[in-house]
Formats: structure tokens, C-alpha cells, sequence
């Protein structure tokens, strides 16, 4: 019995983070890297944007290819209401049991 794996959602886009999703893109999977939003309310996709180019620039590399480092995507506006939606309903779900 195998899995069919077709996108993986890491969370968290420090060096831990960064080299799961490396990982996963080296094995061929892509995946979304999520973080915390920025303190001064810039761009939502700031710290997960910097977490990608850091480990593209990773000694020694993280990348068996540099290509491979495309596989690795910060969340889309989409996918970042999505998540905040869910993990709202979820929140609100659990406190009231």
C-alpha cells in the first residue's frame, strides 16, 4: 500500500523548516513553507519568502539540485486565508467542549 504524497505544508521557515522542505524537494515533493507574520505588518509571506532564499544560500548546500529549490513555495494569499479560516473555526470549536 503506498501514499500518493502530491503537496506538503511545512511550518515554520527557520533552518529546521528550511531543511524539511528541502528534503521534501530534493525527493521530488513540493511544498508550501509557512511561518508567523511579520511584527511590522508588511507582507504576510515575508519570513517564509527569506526562509527559501536562505536555504538556497546554505553552506553546505541544502539542494541536491539549485533547481530543486523551485518545489519550495511561501503560501499564497489564497492559501494563507484558507489556513487562517480553518485554524479560526478549529479554535473556536474546541473551546467550547
Amino acid at each position: 500500500m503506498g501514499y500518493d504524497i502530491r503537496k506538503v505544508a511545512v511550518l515554520g521557515a527557520g533552518v529546521m523548516g528550511q531543511g524539511i522542505a528541502a528534503h521534501l524537494a530534493n525527493a521530488g515533493i513540493p511544498s508550501v513553507l509557512f511561518d508567523i507574520l511579520p511584527r511590522d505588518g508588511g507582507d504576510r509571506r515575508k519570513i517564509a519568502k527569506d526562509g527559501i532564499l536562505n536555504a538556497q544560500k546554505s553552506k553546505p548546500a541544502v539542494f541536491y539540485k539549485a533547481d530543486d529549490a523551485r518545489l519550495v513555495t511561501p503560501p499564497t494569499t489564497t492559501t494563507t486565508r484558507a489556513c487562517s479560516a480553518s485554524v479560526t473555526s478549529s479554535s473556536r470549536s474546541s473551546s467550547r467542549t
